[in-house]
Parts: C-alpha cells; structure tokens; sequence
C-alpha cells in the first residue's frame, strides 16, 4: 500500500519539471504581449484610429477561444511532446510578425501575430490539468498550483528583459523585444522534449480508463459545478484582462514612465502565480467556496484603489491594485479549476477542459474588443466602472455555492 502510494505521489513529480518549465514560457510570451500589445499598437496605428489598439490582444484570446478544441484534439492524438511542438512554432511565427509590423508599420502584420500568438495559448491551458488529472485525489489543487507556479520564473524575468532590450534595436520602437523573444520562442522549442513517457497521451489514458461510458458534452456542460466553476473563472479572467491590459496605457496617461508600467506588470505577475504553491493549502484549509469568494474579494477591493491611483497618478497604488488583482485572479482561477477536475470522468477530460476554456477565452476576448474604445471614450474610469459589474456577477456565482442545494461542491 505504501509502495502504491510513493508511485501516486512521484507520478506528478515527473510531470510537473517539464511542464512548469513550459507554463514559464507561455507565460513569458503573455507578459510581454500584455506589457507591451497596446502601446506597440498605439505606436504603429495612425493618431484617428487608436481605438483599435486593443484589436491584437484581443484577437490572441479570440484565436485561443477558437483552437482551444483543435488544441485539445492534438494533445489527445499525438501527445504532449508534439503538441507543445507545434504550439511552440506558433509562437515563432507570432512574435516573427510583431517584428515585421514593427519594421513597416503595418497593423495587420500585429493583427497575425496575434492570432498566432492565440494559437501558442491555446495549448497552455491544458498544462494545469495535465498535472491535476494524473495526481492523487488530496493533491489536485497543489499541482494546479504548481504547474501554474513555472509562471513565477517569467514574472521574474519580463520586466528586465523588457527593460533591456527595449532600446537595442532603437530608433524602432520595441523591435529589440520581439525580436530577441523569436530567439527564445526558437530555444524553447527544445522544452517539450523534455517531457518524459509520464506525460502519456489522451488516448492512451482513455483507453486505460474506458470502463467509464462517456457522456455527451451538452450534458456535461449542464452540470452545475462545471457551470459555477467555467463561469467564476470566465468573470475574473475577463476583469482581469480588462483591467491590466489597459494599465500601462492608463500609467502613460499620468505622465508615469515606461519603467513604473514595466514593474507594475511584473509586480501584477508575481501576485497572480506566486501564491500558486500555497493556494491548494487554502483551498483544503477553507474549501472551494470559501476560497472562490475570498479570491472574488480581492478582485473588488482593486477598483477602488485603482480609482484612486488615476486621481492621484500615483503608481505605488496602481502597483497595489494590480497586486490585489492579481492574488483575488489566482485564488478565483484555481478554485475554479480544482471544481472542474470533479465533473467529468477519465474519458471526457479533453473536451470538457477544451470546452472550459473555449468559454473562457471567448468572453475576456470579448470583452477585450471593447476596452480599446472604452479607455479612448472613458479613460480609466470606464474601464474600472466596467469591471465591477463582471466581478459581481462572478461573486454571485460563488455565493450560490452556499447554498443548501450545491453545499456539497
């Protein structure tokens, strides 16, 4: 018995290296998307059109929303060393375009890049449940955690690449950035081969587990729990991403510099992964619930001190809101997530996180569309008073797991 147990608990030990290792990379490449996507846009658009700023990043989550299933399909038949490949490709060939848009000041050029850029998040958001659905029952939440924890690394080292290569490739603003990050995205590419035999394929795991019948998707996606957990996660990526996108074009707006954005997002960054390691403590300390609400709490309680960061343009403030967004996005995301793990059977993973997913990244590209024409109409303030409403409605949600009838989740 304790022999079966060691193995339980080395299984997702070996998983967990290569996949942390490419969270950090998709990661590194997102931070620096969302530094960087709206004010690399709003150098190459003319003046009369910089309500379209926010087109690329939002196109990156629209393209993800669309290949999340595709992405899904691949992992599944080929495994992960293939997938994450084919990701890591995409990911070349996106921040390959960024360059020539820079280069020639074409906008298109940054709208394919964002679709490509869309394709390589596609596949990140099967790494989490990679390693929670090949981990003991008690451990699930430590390993989402975890794997989500290789964020961490790139939080730590965009801001100071972004700092230092800002100006290597001058007088084009940002090339140097994008260009040194194809050379990464190309180095990575290494990273999936370091996957060992653990990280199986969806089809070998189905065919391990196939005394289970698996059901239709409809009706799994009737199921509450995933209801409560896709759409708690959908309200606070979507704040999120409203939020800290729009930030360092709101910290240019009060005269800040582009250094006091860069360490804003990088604090921002620290605080979304760096309580994944203890995040899974909580959750079994508090449960699902408790946990989402008390990570709702801290998504609200940023729109305040956000507000009053553009009154007193003030970025230690801007800085703390984006801590608070960042800690209640963690919180929320992998309570979500951890929900999720409990609604489908071996056989029906795939589909069901793709369809998560897919749900996900629809509703914050959505909402994304409309931040760029927002922040022009509105400024920041629009941007908050936006917010809220979509943070609400997720703290709903979460409520609605105290009560008698879904008490149980």
């Amino acid at each position: 018995m304790q022999m079966n147990e060691n193995a339980d608990l080395a299984l997702p030990r070996r998983i967990l290296i290569p996949a942390m290792l490419c969270q950090a990379l998709f990661t590194f490449n997102h931070l620096i998307l969302l530094t960087l996507g709206i004010l690399t846009a709003r150098y190459v658009l003319p003046v009369d059109h910089q309500i379209y700023a926010s087109v690329p990043y939002a196109l990156t989550l629209f393209s993800s929303f669309i290949f999340t299933g595709s992405a899904g399909s691949v992992l599944r038949l080929y495994g992960f060393k293939t997938g994450f490949c084919l990701a890591g490709l995409c990911g070349v060939a996106g921040s390959s375009l960024f360059c020539l848009g820079l280069i020639e000041l074409n906008f298109f050029y940054l709208l394919g890049a964002g679709v490509f850029l869309g394709v390589y998040q596609s596949f990140a958001g099967f790494l989490r449940f990679a390693a929670a659905d090949r981990s003991p029952c008690c451990y699930k939440a430590s390993a989402i955690g975890a794997a989500m924890g290789g964020s961490l690394i790139a939080a730590l080292l965009a801001p100071f690449f972004i700092q230092s290569t800002a100006e290597i490739a001058a007088p084009v603003l940002y090339l140097g950035v994008f260009g040194v990050l194809t050379l990464v995205n190309l180095i990575g590419l290494l990273v999936p081969l370091l996957m060992a035999d653990s990280l199986l394929s969806e089809r070998k795991l189905n065919e391990e587990n196939i005394q289970s019948p698996e059901r239709a998707l409809k009706i799994l996606m009737k199921n509450p729990r995933f209801v409560i957990a896709t759409y708690c996660g959908l309200c606070a990526n979507a704040a999120m991403h409203l939020i800290a996108v729009t930030a360092p074009a709101a910290m240019a707006g009060c005269g800040l510099g582009a250094g006091s954005a860069a360490f804003a997002v990088q604090t921002h960054a620290l605080a979304m992964f760096a309580p994944a390691f203890f995040t899974g403590k909580i959750i079994r300390k508090l449960g699902k619930s408790s946990t989402l609400i008390l990570g709702f709490a801290f998504l609200i309680s940023a729109l305040p001190v956000a507000f009053r960061a553009d009154d007193l343009q003030n970025a230690a403030l801007f800085q703390t809101s984006l801590i608070l967004l960042g800690v209640g996005w963690n919180l929320t995301f992998i309570s979500a997530s951890v929900m999720l793990t409990e609604c489908y059977c071996p056989c029906e993973r795939t589909k069901v996180q793709a369809a998560h997913d897919t749900i996900i990244y629809a509703g914050s590209a959505a909402v994304l569309l409309f931040a760029g024409a927002a922040y022009e109409a509105g400024g920041w303030d629009m941007i908050l008073a936006a917010g809220l409403p979509i943070l609400l409605i997720g703290l709903m949600l979460a409520l609605k797991l105290k009560t008698p009838q879904h008490s149980q989740a």
